[in-house]
């Protein structure tokens, strides 16, 4: 469907309010048989992908979850449709704004966020999060929902003081369709858990983390992970290294900052277990910090700050003295005076003869000729006669102009007002007299190129030389081929993950556009590189992905003592561990009947080969 369009099955689409790598994002509204207008958001999958079943499915997955969701702080989905080839969504419009522009807004002013808004805020998430965590399907078993992409831009405070979560498109959930374990896209860079960002399993936690990671950067107004590029943004989350938020900002109180330490714990099992014990923690200090709270504070935040949305044309009824901060954008309407430069044309457009002229410095011109003799001559009817052919002479001779062209390339159509006009001399240069006084169409075509259209304007007896150089039409869309060594990577573009492990071809990337590509692949070092694709062209990528674990081998003399790990043998000398996680401890012991015990303990950087030896004493 293209974007003007402005009707989609029973939706009249209204604008475009956010655009993705894989769909558009409209709002909208429908009309029921009694006339009663409801707004609507309308997610489309865009059209250069609706033929892919893969990216269907996922649309499906997003509404079978979404649906079974009726909850207060989670925005309802009413349709999934089809129209031609358009797949879409239906969801509830949400009137209001989202944490990342809050955001924004509150860091141009420079001015912090409230802290009971934050609490209210990040509270109301955690209510919404724990309600998906444990929702049920109808046979009564878990629908097992992990959000995996909580970030500012999927979270909106509405102008009622009420606080939604939107996007299930990467959901986790065994309701889905399809299976594939890396999904379209796994969540923000920014905002992953640790384990999320190592490629393993994820539940409800990982969910938890990005909530303590929101909650961070909407204290401090800073970015907690987020680096100069994805891979380190990935080092940042992996290593999982937290400031205090009162360094940022000294007055946030310190059972605010357990809260944000506590969801922010590294390892899962010392996280908060389930989200409501996070939003009933997040209330306890809310109700302590702020007694009066309640939730119309958000509505007077948002109008202070935001002011009403253009539609609106007063404040609601409860805040009638509210006055608005933000100052409003004046658009005022440009009114282009006349050219002061313009030279006027001696031919007027209006149909009789006097107006066409400048009648005065044609009589002056014809003042000289003897009138009187004509007359006498040829009596008053002949000279009237005589009068008006030289008139008509006059305006036949004036009264047009001439047009010289020149076209490349040679084989491009010429056409005046929709008729075609043969080359005349050159191959590729026309003559064209055209009446003055006159707005002509001229259009220039070959397929392949540019048309060029033009409103050509000729004044009386001018001669006007014009050059059309048709430019050659650049495909929009380019295509890119990956490979990785290993092979299997999951293939990323600006964050965003493409359904593909490599090696894979990528189609229909916009012309012209500059694309961070990255590849993830379990126990690897992330790679990216970033590249511009010119319409028409294929570009590939072939990477060396760099391992991303270490190894550890005990030695011992004499060799065959047991290694001894979490009081369990795994193994004896020579004995070597592969696929060590960067950072982590590895404890372990070195026993020989006959011999003194050993103990000890390696940690092993990424791609590092370590070796330990060992001498055993004999016991005495």
């Amino acid at each position: 469907m293209p974007e003007s369009t402005t009707k989609l099955g029973d939706y009249l689409i209204l604008e475009r309010i956010a655009h993705g790598g894989m769909a558009h994002v409209y709002k909208a509204k429908t009309v029921d048989p009694n006339g009663i207008e409801r707004l609507v958001v309308i997610k489309r999958i865009l059209p250069h992908i609706s033929s892919d079943p893969e990216y269907v499915e996922m649309l499906i997955d997003e509404a079978k979850i979404a649906v079974n969701f009726t909850h207060g702080n989670i925005a309802q989905i009413y349709d999934l449709g089809k129209v031609g080839n358009d797949y879409f969504i239906v969801m509830e419009y949400v009137d209001g704004k989202t944490l990342g522009q809050i955001v924004r807004e509150m860091r141009e002013r420079e001015k912090p966020i409230p802290l009971e808004v934050i609490a209210y805020c990040l509270a109301e998430l955690c209510q919404a999060l724990d309600y998906i965590h444990n929702k049920r399907g109808n046979d009564g078993k878990s629908l097992g929902v992990v959000h995996r992409d909580i970030s500012p831009q999927n979270i909106i405070v509405s102008y009622s003081g009420t606080v939604k979560l939107i996007d299930f498109g990467v959901a986790k959930a065994h309701v889905k369709e399809s299976h594939t374990e890396s999904g379209v896209l796994k969540g923000k860079f920014a905002y992953m858990s640790p384990e999320q960002a190592e490629g393993e399993s994820v539940d409800r936690r990982s969910d938890i983390f990005s909530a303590g990671t929101l909650l961070w950067e909407l204290l401090t107004q800073e970015r907690l992970f987020k680096r100069k590029n994805n891979m380190e943004t990935i080092k940042a989350v992996r290593k999982g290294k937290i400031d205090p938020p009162s360094k940022f900002r000294k007055e946030i109180p310190k059972d605010l900052e357990k809260i944000v330490y506590k969801a922010l714990e590294r390892k899962p099992a010392r996280r908060y277990q389930h989200a409501s014990e996070m939003a009933n923690h997040l209330m306890r200090f809310l109700v302590s910090y702020r007694p009066d709270f309640k939730p119309v504070h958000i509505t007077e935040f948002l109008y202070r700050y935001f002011g009403p949305e253009a539609d609106e044309e007063d404040l609601p009824a409860e805040l009638p003295q509210l006055a608005v901060e933000k100052e409003k954008k004046e658009i005022r309407a440009k009114t282009s005076p006349p050219d002061a430069g313009e030279e006027e044309t001696e031919v007027d457009r209006m149909g009789n003869f006097f107006s066409r002229f400048r009648i005065g410095a044609l009589m002056d011109r014809l003042r000289p000729f003897p009138w009187r003799k004509l007359f006498l001559a040829g009596g008053i009817a002949g000279g009237i006669g005589l009068l008006a052919g030289i008139g008509a002479l006059i305006f036949n001779l004036t009264a047009v102009g001439t047009l010289i062209l020149k076209v490349t390339p040679t084989s491009a159509s010429v056409s005046i007002d929709g008729t075609n006009q043969p080359a005349q001399g050159a191959e590729s240069t026309y003559q064209l007299r055209l009446e003055s006084g006159e707005p002509f169409t001229l259009k220039v075509v070959l397929d392949g190129f540019h048309p060029f259209e033009s409103t050509i304007e000729l004044g009386r007896r001018e001669t006007r030389n014009l050059e059309v150089n048709l430019e050659k039409k650049i495909p929009p869309f380019g295509n890119l081929f990956v490979a990785t060594n290993p092979p299997g990577a999951v293939i990323y573009l600006d964050e965003l993950e493409w359904n593909r492990k490599t090696p894979a071809e990528i189609s229909q990337l916009k012309h012209d556009k500059a694309y961070r590509v990255g590849f993830f692949l379990d126990g690897y070092s992330f790679h990216e590189e970033t590249i511009k694709i010119k319409g028409g062209e294929t570009i590939r990528i072939s990477a060396d992905l760099t391992p991303d674990f270490g190894s550890l081998e005990i030695l011992s003399s004499p060799e065959g003592a047991n290694v001894i790990m979490d009081e369990q043998v795994v193994g004896t000398t020579p004995y070597r561990m592969s696929r060590i996680k960067p950072g982590e401890t590895v404890g372990f012991t070195v026993e020989l009947e006959g011999y003194e015990g050993v103990s000890d303990s390696a940690v092993v950087e990424a791609g590092e080969k370590k070796q330990l030896s060992f001498e055993l004493k004999k016991k005495e």
